[in-house]
């Protein structure tokens, strides 16, 4: 399967409206804090949704769901309950603590905890966090054959 023009076009133009989006958006809002956390002026419930939806990813839509249909059954589910439990041991005990120091992103956080070198390198470790691992989240190793991986 090779990309056509036409997946090129879309794929860009999509690109360009994120883009574009993001910068206008971002003109309005005089600092980070209005930026990331939309001037402090949502519902819990909208602030719910959105922990959801940045936390789905294509790893739950087939990963998950093809590894349960296959050999793990119900089991992993747990991931996600484990998931749940973890985001609200974050709000309580680690959330105060970052809107107390001023902080909305991970890269902030670094920068204020070690320097503004650490930051700069966050997006090397967040890239190679995810391009090393294989869909199902195991590690590729060096000789691995398709199965072991793309199971």
């Amino acid at each position: 399967m090779q990309l056509q023009l036409i997946d090129i076009l879309i794929f860009l133009a999509f690109l360009v409206t994120v883009v574009t989006v993001g910068i206008v958006t971002s003109r309005h809002e005089k600092d980070s804090e209005g930026y990331f956390l939309a001037g402090r002026g949502l519902p819990w419930w909208l602030i719910g949704l959105s922990l959801i939806a940045a936390n789905i990813s294509t790893e739950q839509f087939v990963g998950m769901s093809g590894n349960a249909a296959d050999r793990i059954g119900l089991a992993i589910a747990s991931y996600e309950w484990l998931a749940a439990i973890t985001l609200v041991l974050v709000a309580f005990f680690f959330l105060p603590y970052f809107l107390r120091a001023g902080l909305y992103t991970i890269p902030e956080f670094l920068e204020q905890r070690f320097n503004r070198a650490t930051r700069g390198g966050w997006p090397f470790t967040a890239a190679f966090r995810r391009n090393g691992r294989c869909p199902s989240g195991r590690w590729r190793t060096r000789g691995a054959r398709r199965s072991n991986c793309w199971s």
